[in-house]
């Protein structure tokens, strides 16, 4: 009986040493890929609306975009794993011209908004990237001749856009990756009503309701181009 309880002694602190202690485990996990991306980029857009045409001056707006992605699952598909995400971004597009001749106009458009985002890996480091988002969109219009008094007004309304395009890996790692991309999508805007109010308009809350001249529903509508840089960490 003691003769065993020495050898159980002698066993028993040899298998515990042997066992990996839950510390150990966690460390032996591989790393966990890039969970959030952070891009920037820029944009054209070509009106497909003679409405925005004609207020711009001439048939492209373009501008930055920034955009905060976070990456959410992936799923099997077609012998591929997709990699499903969302994003939020803000765009800006700008253009000047002139109108008839002899108005100078500066239309502008700042957008926010969500969508989801698809990644399916094609060949080496490059993926196939079609995402979808919608928001709100600021357009506002700005008519100036001469010394005379500048006219103005913007407006809110709905922005929804759908691209498919190409991402291309300068670097990938266990935790960062550092890519180039581009995207060919369309643009929907909610047509803007806009008046002719003029820069030095009295509140309207302490002045007699003033009727302005209409400028006419602008439509912002069309297909894009984009690039940008992205980072995901």
């Amino acid at each position: 009986m003691i003769r065993a309880l020495a050898v159980l002694s002698v066993l028993v602190p040899a298998v515990a040493a042997a066992q990996p202690s839950a510390q150990q485990v966690d460390t032996d996990v591989a790393p966990a890929r890039a969970s959030y991306s952070l891009d920037y980029g820029a944009h054209v857009r070509w009106l497909g609306d003679t409405s925005g045409a004609i207020a711009s001056g001439e048939n492209t707006l373009g501008g930055p975009r920034l955009t905060l992605g976070r990456s959410l699952t992936t799923v099997a598909a077609a012998r591929r794993t997709l990699a499903v995400g969302v994003f939020t971004r803000w765009v800006y597009a700008a253009a000047n011209g002139t109108m008839f001749q002899d108005l100078d106009t500066r239309l502008s458009q700042h957008a926010l908004t969500a969508g989801v985002r698809i990644d399916a890996p094609l060949v080496w480091h490059t993926r196939l990237v079609a995402e979808a988002e919608a928001g709100m969109a600021r357009t506002a219009l700005q008519i100036t001749q001469g010394d005379l008094m500048p006219v103005d007004d913007h407006a809110w309304g709905t922005y929804a856009s759908a691209s498919v395009g190409l991402d291309f890996a300068l670097y990938e790692g266990p935790r960062v990756r550092v890519a180039l991309g581009s995207e060919l999508g369309y643009v929907v805007t909610a047509p803007a009503s806009l008046r002719a109010l003029p820069d030095d308009r009295p509140d309207t809350d302490l002045s007699v309701p003033t009727t302005f001249a209409s400028i006419g529903r602008l439509d912002t509508r069309g297909v894009t181009y984009q690039g940008w840089f992205r980072v995901s960490f």
